[in-house]
């Protein structure tokens, strides 16, 4: 099977990074939990409001995420599967040289040919998308998992919360599709 794996709030833990500069400069304590809605914009101070998505195009921004809890190990266990991993990623343009950095030190299991970048994940041909974004869940042409968050609460269907959860869930797959 192939997987389609979004990057950020599934191998990389984005937020609190993200956050954590807004939060210093902007003097707030926003916290993950405080983000019920995609529109990170609508949930900053008003000074900040659509400012807040400048810092995902600071030099480096990119190349220094932290990982997800069990992202690297879960990664490992599906490649060990016998799945091909496709990192598909709305990275912006000037972070994808960064992006690849950080993916080849982090999970050389995935190739390098294997990252996508683009905005219409639905474009690309994968067995199974797992994502965060409420729209790239929606508008998958296939079968989808959303990977839980506070600010994905509205979104219907299959979710999980973590990477053990994932594990499972790519588990039964696997034996739905061996049965039948």
């Amino acid at each position: 099977m192939v997987i389609g794996l979004d990057c950020d709030g599934i191998l990389s833990d984005l937020m609190p990074y993200w956050l954590s500069f807004y939060n210093s400069e902007y003097d707030d304590n926003l916290q993950v939990r405080d983000c019920t809605v995609w529109e990170t914009h609508s949930v900053v101070k008003p000074e900040c409001g659509v400012k807040v998505y400048d810092y995902l195009k600071m030099p480096g921004f990119w190349r220094d995420l932290p990982l997800m809890p069990g992202a690297a190990e879960g990664v490992r266990r599906l490649a060990a599967m016998g799945h091909e991993l496709v990192v598909v990623t709305d990275t912006p343009p000037q972070g994808v040289a960064d992006r690849l950095s950080w993916l080849q030190e982090h999970f050389p299991v995935i190739p390098r040919s294997n990252l996508v970048v683009t905005r219409r994940k639905d474009l690309v041909l994968v067995d199974l998308l797992v994502d965060d974004a409420p729209h790239h869940v929606r508008r998958a042409r296939g079968p989808a998992v959303l990977f839980d968050h506070p600010y994905n609460q509205d979104v219907p269907g299959p979710r999980v919360k973590n990477w053990d959860e994932l594990l499972a869930y790519v588990s039964e797959m696997d034996a739905r599709q061996k049965a039948g």
